[in-house]
């Protein structure tokens, strides 16, 4: 896990092979490592450089998958990337057409505390899009 984030930090020529290794991940079968890919990609996301390489490896309809279907560390660790992802407004429209609103509103439901409070975090941003409120109403 830190060696993933340390080789990420060394040199943003490598930034992209990182993330697309930790993307990889979410891929696989085991739980316990999706989660862990997820929470990588969670503290990769904190910096605003990096938003746009997780997005370009392919995470997006990964971590959807995982938030609708994942173990309960799972969803709290993709709302927790896509929380952070949202911040980004052309990151926002692709979250919204990953179709990622219902999954969303079933953590705020049914989640952990924290893993409500990702998807929160990810909702209260998406609403500054125009189509989306009533894609959050229709959700639920």
């Amino acid at each position: 896990h830190y060696r993933l984030l340390r080789a990420a930090r060394k040199s943003c020529s490598r930034v992209m092979s990182q993330t697309k290794s930790i993307v990889a991940r979410l891929k696989g079968k085991v739980p316990a490592d999706k989660a862990l890919a997820a929470e990588s990609l969670a503290a990769l996301a904190m910096e605003k450089a990096r938003r746009q390489p997780i997005v370009t490896a392919g995470a997006l309809p990964l971590l959807v998958e995982l938030l609708r279907t994942g173990t309960p560390e799972g969803r709290l660790h993709s709302a927790g990337v896509l929380a952070r992802l949202s911040e980004d407004a052309h990151i926002r429209t692709l979250i919204v057409s990953e179709d990622a609103l219902p999954a969303l509103i079933e953590v705020l439901k049914d989640g952990t505390g924290l893993a409500k409070a990702n998807a929160a975090g990810c909702i209260s941003w998406l609403p500054n899009d125009k189509p989306t409120p009533a894609l959050i109403v229709a959700a639920g």
